[in-house]
């Protein structure tokens, strides 16, 4: 009850709103921004704004083309783990969800629907950015590189704990 006047005052009071003041569906990736290299990278060059990314600020699915490669020969090598391959199944997913509507690739539309537009009326998906679903690639990239990473690390022999009545060595 006490919360009673602060909801309806955010959710149908005076300046409330519904719905996005613009069309978030139009917010998608371009499919050659994931081989892209972002402009800040040391491999980044100053292809125009604007022709892979919805503005110049969204390079967040420029991962260039040595990154999947990689993640892709990961898959590859440790495809037998059930955790790989979840996680390169919801890396993919959410990159082709990123694509929106309609498939773009070198900022001509394709006329390929997208995957997106299955869930794009959904009331929680309605309102979502596509563009940002490629957010989604970097952690899974990290925890593929990660777990790789670990395989290829030498493991130490394991060391026995000494036990309460071990006597420490003498110090320098």
């Amino acid at each position: 009850m006490l919360l009673a006047y602060p909801l309806w005052f955010q959710f149908a009071g005076p300046q409330h709103y519904r719905g996005m003041p613009f069309a978030a569906y139009s917010y998608r990736l371009d499919a050659a921004s994931f081989t892209a290299a972002a402009r800040q990278t040391v491999i980044g060059n100053d292809h125009p704004p604007g022709l892979l990314a919805p503005n110049p600020t969204e390079e967040s699915s420029f991962f260039g083309p040595v990154l999947l490669v990689l993640a892709v020969v990961i898959v590859i090598w440790l495809g037998r783990r059930a955790l790989v391959r979840a996680l390169a199944g919801c890396g993919l997913l959410f990159a082709l969800l990123s694509l929106g509507t309609e498939i773009r690739v070198h900022g001509t539309d394709t006329g390929i629907p997208g995957p997106y537009r299955l869930v794009a009326a959904l009331p929680p998906l309605d309102l979502a950015v596509p563009a940002r679903f490629a957010l989604v690639c970097v952690p899974v990239l990290g925890v593929l590189l990660a777990l790789s990473l670990d395989r290829v690390r030498p493991r130490r022999a394991t060391v026995e704990r000494a036990g309460p009545d071990a006597v420490a060595p003498p110090g320098p």
